[in-house]
């Protein structure tokens, strides 16, 4: 049994980077862990080597951000944890960013982050386990 046991942990952005790594170190702990991703490959890859829950979600989507919790806790049973990880690369320089896609991106992410903390806080406030 690890520290971690017993706990259902979901993590956004987890295909990749720190997103993997904190999958990951769950898994090492025993927590139970489902993390969200759009690339399919990296995270059936992913799943495959930390023995977690590959959930494909694109939290740009807003109908996907509140299908993505409720596969989560569908798999895991409930919902214990929530790591907001995921995140939106624009690769060039500084210089070829505009005001308008700083800010667009930033939106998005802003929106998708409120959206899974309030679905995730929904499902865990439902959980029995807790009351």
């Amino acid at each position: 049994m690890g520290d971690l046991d017993g706990i259902r942990a979901l993590v956004t952005g987890g295909t990749s980077g720190i997103g993997a790594a904190i999958v990951a170190r769950l898994r090492v702990g025993a927590a139970a862990v489902a993390f969200t991703g759009r690339d399919a490959q990296r995270g059936e890859e992913v799943a495959r080597r930390t023995g977690s829950s590959f959930v494909r979600a694109d939290l740009r989507d807003p109908d996907a951000v509140g299908g993505s919790v409720r596969e989560a806790v569908a798999v895991l049973g409930g919902l214990d944890a929530l790591v907001l990880n995921a995140g939106v690369l624009h690769e060039a320089p500084l210089s070829e960013t505009t005001d308008w896609l700083a800010s667009d991106e930033s939106s998005h992410m802003t929106g998708a982050t409120l959206r899974i903390d309030g679905a995730a806080g929904a499902a865990m406030r439902a959980d029995t386990r807790w009351a």
